[in-house]
């Protein structure tokens, strides 16, 4: 697993021509899952990074065929964490995430943390999470 904080700042390298094709600037969101990276001005969707977890990140460049507009990656760290009935619940210090681009824990400012399996979307003002059931 890496944190967020990590993630962010590493070069990406084209396997194809193993150059650096610049640095990871930050990550678009479909739930709880990674679906596009921000590589230097760049978006990648996410099924073409070999995996997240190491010193730089991986990927192939795609062939033209795209799944669609992706979500915008952002940075998400300082956004407000809020439920669907609009509660806030924090806000977002960083993200652990897995190397196949989950996001398994949401850690917020003030020490505590959500299980990243809640994360329903990260937008350009909040994260939106589902209601905790005791």
């Amino acid at each position: 697993m890496i944190q967020l904080s990590e993630l962010i700042g590493h070069d990406a390298i084209d396997v194809a021509t193993a150059t650096t094709t610049g640095k990871v600037t930050g990550i678009g969101m479909v739930a709880n899952q990674i679906v596009s990276v921000g590589i230097g001005g760049e978006c990648v969707d996410a099924s073409a990074i070999r995996g997240f977890d190491g010193d730089v990140v991986t990927y192939e460049p795609a062939d033209g065929a795209s799944g669609g507009p992706q979500p915008v990656p952002v940075d998400p760290r300082g956004s407000p964490v809020l439920d669907l009935h609009g509660d806030l619940l924090g806000t977002i210090s960083d993200l652990t995430i897995t190397n196949e681009g989950v996001v398994d824990a949401i850690l917020l400012n003030d020490g505590h943390s959500l299980h990243g399996s809640r994360l329903r979307v990260i937008g350009s003002y909040a994260a939106i999470v589902t209601i905790d059931t005791p």
